[in-house]
């Protein structure tokens, strides 16, 4: 009897310990791989644990659990990838903040703006902005619940302006919560402003002097016409000279009104630049006389066509012949060239005369500048022709440079592309 006892109580302990092992020792082992694997965010092999009972329902559980969460991520992920996409591809530099300031989501444009490093951690506007006046006006839409808008001069660049605007983020409630805040960089806007200001300041300059001239003669022959032969051909001469000047002041701001306007295009045609420049050169025969200039080309019969608008074209040589006649002293050199170099064609012209200072010469492509506008208007131009001269340039796609030196000459030159031409 007593080994039968002996072998039921070993028995029993056997099957407790089975059903221990079965229903809580395995299935908790089971529970524990399961929550390693969601703490990694990994899907668990399976989230069935055990055959049935309490330890199967929480499995069952934390599988709703997972998708629960699972679904909650892509949702999340998708808001993500919207904002990220819409802010990313914004010029503008955008940063969204919370009721205490902290930068909560800045743009890509922002950080390139302000050279803030991708990782860096978000703090607060003014740590990264550095400006008192931005900070104020942060400070008043979040207290006030009112867009404001500011400007400002960035940091380390050399005149760049933006424009900065606040405006509130408001619950349901009307609270104030946060604001969003871009900045817009307005430079070129304000230089396309300042340049509009100026062209009307110096056409109506360039106006008035020929116009209070004229004014003043009409007014001597309208009190006293009796004037002597000999004095009204001088009045008449003075007249006709500024009244010419008028006219060529007209014709150059119309001129460069259709070549900055968007409507600007060009008649293209097949251009030997030897024969060209040839054609040109003898047209200004006379003027060249008239200063006993000596007039050198140096264009080779083999250089490639160009495709080009030979009006346009002639307005350019035109301008830079006109420039290097004006400013070579009497019996002067001038050197017309025509290069190729890789898939451009070169046009320079080159004089020996008063040349222009080292100060001036970054500026002379600009409308109305005059290196030394005393001798510029003793010699004539609207100082619009050199601003002629780039805009063509430009319009096929090419570009100019000038080099100069003060009492030793100057030498501008025209860079177009060159277009394949077929030969006839």
């Amino acid at each position: 009897m007593g080994w039968v006892a002996f072998a039921l109580a070993v028995g029993l302990l056997l099957y407790g310990f089975w059903r221990a092992w079965r229903e809580w020792i395995s299935p908790t082992r089971q529970l524990d791989r399961l929550v390693q694997a969601l703490k990694a965010n990994e899907r668990p092999e399976t989230f069935l644990i055990g055959d049935r009972g309490r330890m199967r329902r929480i499995g069952l559980a934390l599988e709703e659990v997972f998708l629960r969460q699972r679904e909650l991520r892509a949702r999340a992920q998708e808001r993500e990838f919207g904002v990220q996409a819409i802010t990313g591809a914004m010029a503008d530099g955008l940063v969204v903040t919370d009721g205490e300031r902290r930068i909560r989501l800045m743009n890509r444009a922002f950080r390139e703006m302000f050279a803030v490093a991708p990782l860096t951690s978000e703090g607060g506007l003014l740590e990264i902005v550095r400006d008192a006046a931005v900070e104020r006006l942060l400070g008043e839409t979040l207290a006030g619940g009112e867009a404001r808008r500011g400007a400002m001069t960035l940091p380390g660049a050399a005149g760049q302006q933006l424009e900065v605007v606040a405006e509130p983020i408001k619950d349901d409630a009307g609270a104030v919560s946060g604001a969003v805040v871009l900045f817009r960089d307005v430079t070129g806007l304000r230089q396309t402003e300042t340049m509009r200001r100026d062209f009307v300041a110096n056409v109506s300059h360039e106006l008035r002097t020929p116009l209070s001239i004229l004014r003043g003669y009409l007014e001597t022959l309208l009190e006293n016409p009796k004037q002597p032969p000999a004095e009204l051909l001088r009045i008449f001469e003075v007249m006709e000279r500024h009244s010419n000047r008028l006219n060529l002041l007209v014709d150059d701001v119309l001129s460069l009104a259709r070549l900055e306007g968007a409507g600007a295009s060009l008649d293209l045609s097949p251009i030997r630049p030897a024969n060209f420049l040839r054609g040109m050169i003898r047209d200004w025969e006379k003027q060249f006389a008239s200063k006993n200039l000596q007039v050198e080309l140096e264009a080779p019969n083999d250089l490639p066509p160009l495709q080009a608008d030979e009006g346009r074209l002639q307005e350019v040589v035109y301008n830079l012949l006109d420039n290097a006649v004006k400013y070579s002293e009497t019996g002067g050199r001038i050197v017309v060239r025509a290069t190729h170099s890789d898939d451009h064609l070169c046009f320079s012209v080159s004089d020996n005369g008063i040349g222009i200072p080292a100060r001036d010469l970054p500026r002379i492509f600009e409308r109305f500048y005059r290196a030394d506008k005393s001798r510029q208007r003793e010699r004539g131009g609207t100082g619009l022709g050199l601003s002629i001269v780039k805009h063509i340039a430009q319009l096929h796609g090419g570009k100019v440079e000038a080099e100069s030196e003060q009492d030793r000459g100057t030498t501008v030159r025209v860079y177009l592309p060159v277009a394949a031409v077929t030969k006839s």
